[in-house]
């Protein structure tokens, strides 16, 4: 806005900046008098130094985003390397998938940043080109501003590899955990195994034991109610351990059955939603 009523040779200019919360104004008005001393007063020295001070934001993005990319880079690398050192990598994959989230999202911002930039200094050198002081301050931060095109535009790349390649090393994660889990359970379930093995074989005779003990029986001799322990135990312990193999023989059919009768109503409606989409 431009205040035509002041007095003397020179009008006064005033308008609105709007800009985040981290913009440095103070610095950004000493580095316009610093302008003002070396190329005189003009009207398009405030804008010139916020395209100054937006490549350097810009620029600051891109290195950080670069950064972040190259640590990722390394971590990878270095899982591939330590394949066996898998226990504690769970964190790792988090973080590393948060630090690419946090990437691809100010990446998007750099974009938007970067086609800003290039407006602004577009439009700057159509208003200065009755200036060559000046426009060479532009051009120079423009095509510094360009150069750094293609080095954006590959980085979506890179970071779609890197998730690719994450993706891959949790899916190998997973697979390591769960192979794990499975040789826990095998080894839980032969201490399983030999624990039901061994009170098969040594619960029968107790038992018979202790009803042998009681005044319930009466037998003529020791050597009678050992024959009839014997008698009763033996059958009665192969009983129990016929019964105990077959069990643990239909035990895992009959839990197949009953997941696939589980799964077949979801398979159904599945199907027909399927079907009702097409």
């Amino acid at each position: 806005m431009i205040d035509s009523n002041v007095a003397g040779a020179s009008s006064k200019l005033s308008g609105v900046i709007q800009a985040d919360a981290g913009v440095d104004l103070k610095r950004i008005f000493c580095d316009v008098r610093d302008l003002v001393a070396r190329h005189g007063h003009h009207r398009t020295l405030l804008p010139v130094q916020l395209f100054k001070y937006h490549y350097e934001a810009t620029l600051s993005a891109f290195n950080s985003i670069q950064t972040d990319v190259g640590m990722v880079d390394e971590e990878l690398l270095r899982q591939f390397e330590e394949e066996g050192k898998l226990d504690d990598a769970s964190k790792l994959y988090r973080r590393l998938s948060m630090t690419l989230h946090k990437c691809s999202m100010n990446l998007a911002e750099l974009g938007r940043r970067r086609r800003f930039e290039e407006e602004l200094g577009s439009r700057l050198l159509q208003d200065l080109q009755n200036d060559s002081k000046l426009r060479v301050v532009v051009e120079i931060y423009s095509r510094m501003s360009q150069s750094r095109d293609s080095d954006i535009e590959s980085l979506p790349g890179k970071i779609e590899s890197q998730r690719n390649v994450l993706y891959n090393l949790i899916t190998q994660h997973d697979s390591y955990l769960q192979a794990r889990l499975a040789r826990e359970s095998l080894r839980d379930s032969k201490a399983m195994k030999t624990l039901s093995i061994l009170t098969i074989l040594f619960l029968p005779g107790a038992f018979i034991a202790t009803i042998f003990s009681t005044n319930m029986f009466d037998f003529k001799s020791k050597n009678q109610q050992v024959r009839v322990y014997f008698a009763i135990v033996i059958p009665l312990t192969a009983v129990l351990m016929i019964c105990w193999v077959l069990w643990l023989k239909n035990t895992p059919e009959r839990a197949d059955e009953e997941s696939v009768r589980q799964n077949q109503p979801a398979v159904a409606i599945n199907w027909l939603k399927g079907s009702k989409a097409d």
